[in-house]
């Protein structure tokens, strides 16, 4: 994957071979749970955080019947925050 700016008119076909085994370009990569896509945008890393936190606040919620509010917002500042947050800075 080429991340570049520059709006190219045609389209390059690039061919990489590493040990005798060809390599695909592909759009997208996930480095270190981070998406990133050729064109330098996240809406596709935005969808994969939004999927799992919805999965994480579901099994929190079947799990956390009974407590008070204050117990379940800390359970979800402190596990949906860091998934929101990280990687922000990129």
């Amino acid at each position: 994957m080429f991340i570049s700016r520059r709006k190219r008119k045609e389209k390059r076909i690039y061919k990489f071979t590493v040990t005798t085994k060809k390599l695909q370009e592909v759009n997208r990569i996930k480095y270190l749970s981070i998406i990133f896509y050729s064109k330098m945008k996240f809406r596709d890393h935005m969808n994969y955080i939004e999927e799992k936190c919805t999965k994480l606040i579901f099994t929190q919620t079947k799990s956390a019947s009974g407590f008070k509010h204050k117990t379940l917002n800390t359970v979800q500042t402190g596990g949906i925050l860091p998934l929101i947050v990280y990687g922000a800075p990129v």
